[in-house]
């Protein structure tokens, strides 16, 4: 039978749990589905849908968790819009004996029938999922972790499975239409992703919790990490120097030796702090951050995820304790931080047994500028080692490990990164099974160029895996929206995080054709012109694109030339859309918004490069479409932390 696609477009209404309601698109003929499994589970004769309709139910349990409703709702939602049929949602204790049913999370069906199943591999877990076929029904399981979000991820696999299913972003999620759906079968599989764990960072994820819900990731405001302490916050959450003490004086005061400089200003969390503490001050700071660290566990009653994060500079200690114990069992800064923490923690960690008993929190600190290298050493047979006992961290404490001086590039392989590579390989033995990856895709200086890591993501993230990595947090721009590509990486990012074996260039051009439709292969062509021009450009010029602060507003990179045929490409992906205008002028719109948010980087160049190149007609068309646009999109940096410049006089 010939397929048929939709896609459709959800808008979103939070309430006491997600809903959902849709507006319907006709089909234009660019949508697709998500590949079927290679395993052939169609059950002959068997059916979830049959000519439009069903027999089946969606089974929750009677107190489900946020994602089990959602993805109920997911479910019910996508079967409808792609086969017409109603599959009603309802409790554990509703279910009769002859009913055919989708059991969604641990119900008293699930436990009836898998009795003997042991889920404890998927304890503590964020992603992974048991899914399983027994008789006529489908049950999908993830235990109690990250407020059911395996089994949703588990949904959405069984969507795809069914029928097509495939989100690429807000408006863009494709699904096969068909009158009929087969039962599937599965043989108790567990599934789990490349990466347990994944966050992308970007201004629009932040603030849309489905976006990220759909793409499988979880975020900074999301409740999995306690909100207060993520970040850069030693000093101005924990140990503040102007705080006063029991002795009525500031701490800066009366305990000079906790800080690096004990009279430095103290600035409000998320600013450059030019402070750090003393790791080796001992007992009396230890006590003093674990009260604190006690406090935010009792505020937050249902994170994961509580930071110590050191301040965002390469300040270090250089007291006479430090350096001792540097020599003596640290090995490095990383080694002092690993160590002043496990101390913290065997004072918290009685705390939460008495007061939170079962609760189950990792507390994460970084490897960062002057923590990044490992504390390790050579062993007799020249293997790596732990430098000593203390800086093995505590099996509650995480390490996340930031490429802040990658080059992205290139490789971990290429001799420009092996100092990280060192790094990677040194808190992999230190820090076995404890590692977070903190990583980028954009260059923090320059929003409107893009960051060439095109052709080394895929690379890098399997660097990671083979390392025992099983959080990978993503940084773009978090603090405005941004052009160059910034939806297009968020997927591409994401499917690889969640599945490695796919190809970067393929998802991208998937993305491309159903994100941009009938100007798909237009502005992937802008694309190929960006990653083949760095090409040329880290071979020919300069290896430095790739970094996170390199000045990639070079006029050898790009010359009015390159710059003015990007520019006719944009408007040959507008020319692709034109007959838009007249057949569905809604569409055009969306569409030419789109591209002409990859028109302001261009914008820029011209104006940043070469003002005096373009006459006064032209700069007042590029004005028009830079006011309109970076006010439609909410882009209001030109780089982090820094307002958009006044490019027209």
């Amino acid at each position: 039978m010939k397929k048929c696609y939709k896609f459709i477009c959800f808008i979103m209404v939070v309430v006491s749990c997600l809903t959902v309601a849709a507006c319907k698109k006709k089909d234009d003929g660019n949508s697709g589905g998500g590949d079927l499994s290679e395993i052939n589970r169609v059950v002959s004769n068997k059916y979830v849908v049959r000519n439009g309709m069903s027999d089946y139910y969606i089974v929750l349990p009677e107190n489900a968790m946020e994602k089990e409703t959602f993805a109920a709702t997911e479910f019910a939602y996508i079967i409808k819009e792609a086969t017409g049929a109603s599959i009603p949602v309802i409790s554990e204790k509703e279910v009769k004996s002859s009913y055919k049913y989708i059991s969604l999370g641990e119900t008293t069906q699930f436990e009836n029938a898998f009795s003997d199943v042991d889920l404890s591999q998927l304890y503590g877990t964020q992603s992974a999922y048991f899914i399983s076929t027994l008789g006529n029904n489908i049950y999908i399981a993830s235990g109690k972790e990250h407020y059911g979000a395996g089994t949703l991820y588990g949904v959405y696999d069984l969507l795809n499975e069914m029928v097509g299913y495939k989100y690429y972003h807000d408006t863009e999620i494709y699904f096969e239409e068909k009158d009929s759906v087969n039962l599937l079968k599965y043989d108790e599989e567990i599934v789990k992703p490349t990466f347990d764990t994944r966050t992308i960072t970007t201004m629009y994820i932040y603030t849309n919790d489905t976006h990220a819900t759909r793409l499988r990731l979880i975020t900074f405001e999301s409740k999995e990490w306690n909100r207060t302490t993520v970040g850069h916050g030693q000093i101005a959450l924990f140990v503040p120097n102007n705080e006063i003490g029991a002795d009525g004086k500031e701490l800066g005061e009366s305990h000079p030796e906790w800080f690096v400089y004990p009279k430095a200003e103290v600035l409000p969390k998320g600013q450059m702090l030019q402070n750090q503490l003393c790791w080796s001050a001992g007992d009396e700071l230890e006590t003093y951050v674990a009260e604190k660290m006690k406090t935010y566990l009792a505020e937050d009653t249902e994170a994961k995820y509580f930071m110590f994060g050191q301040e965002d500079n390469s300040i270090v200690c250089s007291c006479d304790k430090c350096k001792a114990n540097l020599s003596d069992w640290a090995g490095t800064y990383g080694g002092l931080q690993v160590a002043f923490m496990n101390n913290v923690l065997k004072k918290v960690k009685p705390w939460i047994e008495e007061n939170q008993p079962g609760r189950d929190v990792k507390f994460v600190i970084y490897a960062y500028h002057n923590t990044q290298d490992a504390p390790i050493k050579q062993g007799g047979d020249g293997e790596y080692i732990p430098y000593s006992d203390k800086v093995i961290p505590d099996d509650d404490l995480m390490i996340e490990l930031c490429p802040i001086f990658a080059n992205y590039s290139y490789s971990f392989d290429s001799p420009v990164n092996k100092e990280f590579a060192n790094a990677l390989d040194g808190w992999s033995v230190v820090a076995k099974n404890k590692l977070l990856i903190y990583t980028y895709f954009t260059n923090y200086t320059h929003n409107f160029a893009n960051i060439n890591n095109f052709g080394t993501v895929a690379s890098m993230l399997n660097d990671y895996k083979s390392k025992g990595v099983s959080y990978v947090i993503t940084q773009g721009a978090s603090d405005s929206n941004v052009p160059c590509f910034d939806e297009m990486r968020s997927y591409v990012e994401s499917n690889l995080m969640w599945n490695l074996n796919q190809n970067y260039e393929t998802l991208a051009k998937d993305f491309m054709v159903h994100y941009y439709k009938e100007a798909g292969d237009s502005m992937f062509k802008v694309y190929e012109m960006i990653r083949d021009r760095y090409t040329w450009f880290q071979a020919a010029v300069s290896v430095s694109s790739g970094s996170l602060t390199g000045d990639i507003y070079d006029n050898r990179l790009y010359t009015v030339q390159f710059i003015n045929q990007l520019d006719k490409q944009i408007d040959l992906a507008l020319a692709s859309i034109d007959a838009l205008k007249e057949s569905d002028t809604a569409k055009y719109t969306t569409l030419k918004n789109r591209i002409l948010k990859e028109e302001l980087p261009i914008i820029y160049l011209k104006m940043r490069l070469y003002p005096d190149y373009y006459g006064d007609a032209e700069k007042d068309e590029m004005k028009e479409v830079w006011e309109y646009y970076t006010n439609y999109y909410g882009i209001t940096k030109d780089s982090e932390g820094n307002d958009l410049p006044t490019l027209f006089d």
